[in-house]
């Protein structure tokens, strides 16, 4: 069984990875999480339970048997974010304070895909209290 604190971990590690050029990071039960890029990049943490698939990934269907799987979809605002709202998958998706349009302004909902939870920056380049909103609402599903 995965204690808090591991998962926490495993969070602080995903937000680093999205930080540093993931795309979407897909959260499986237990303490396994999957880090989806289109090319690795170096400086992602080295972290055991994240494996990095974007290489594995050719197409939209490959990112989709993924997302299928998933137990949720961690990303910001990308086209996996789009396929796993499409697919009906759960998502958190991180926002700036400024996002696009299709978003909307405020809110923790999505009009286009129910099984979303948006998390916005409260102000510009605020992603730290994004993250620690993150991993307050993992804690609670655990």
């Amino acid at each position: 069984m995965t204690s808090v604190v591991q998962e926490q971990d495993t969070i602080v590690a995903l937000a680093t990875a999205i930080g540093r050029g993931a795309i979407a990071l897909v959260r499986l039960s237990g303490p396994e999480a999957f880090a989806i890029a289109r090319k690795h990049v170096q400086s992602w943490p080295t972290e055991p339970r994240i494996a990095h698939l974007g290489g594995e990934l050719e197409d939209f269907t490959d990112t989709a048997a993924v997302l299928a799987i998933a137990e949720l979809v961690i990303c910001v605002d990308t086209s996996v974010a789009h396929l796993a709202g499409a697919l009906g998958r759960p998502a958190f998706v991180l926002l700036p304070f400024q996002p696009d349009w299709r978003w909307t302004l405020d809110g923790e909902t999505s009009p286009w895909y129910p099984a979303m939870r948006l998390f916005r920056q409260p102000s510009p380049g605020d992603w730290a209290s994004v993250i620690a909103r993150v991993r307050d609402e993992l804690a609670l599903l655990d």
